[in-house]
């Protein structure tokens, strides 16, 4: 099981502080100053484009960083891990999981 973690932020506002962007959105907001700032379709193509297929090919926690439209990304090829601590979880742990709900492939 391959998972890429990714870190998008942008330095527009008038603060110059940092803004996690953390969702697909248009528009992102600076917690410190309140400006916001746009974020087009292709600017989120030319973000995503690196992780989603340099991703897959590289080391394990390697990571590598890029830049569109003023954001930065930087992103890593972790194992699947928590989202609150961050702590690795096991593939076993995981399939032995899917396995007890009885979960299957979607037939086409």
């Amino acid at each position: 099981m391959i998972s890429v973690a990714v870190r998008i932020a942008t330095e527009r506002g008038t603060c110059r502080m940092p803004m996690p962007v953390n969702t697909l959105a248009r528009e992102v907001g600076c917690p410190s100053c309140g400006r916001s700032a746009q974020v087009s379709g292709d600017i989120w193509q030319a973000l995503l484009r690196d992780p989603v297929y340099d991703g897959p090919r590289m080391l394990r926690n390697e990571g590598r960083r890029s830049r569109a439209g003023g954001l930065s990304v930087a992103y890593t090829r972790l194992g699947p891990c928590c989202q609150g601590c961050g702590k690795e979880i096991p593939v076993a742990s995981i399939v032995e999981v899917r396995g007890s709900t009885g979960t299957r492939a979607a037939r086409t």
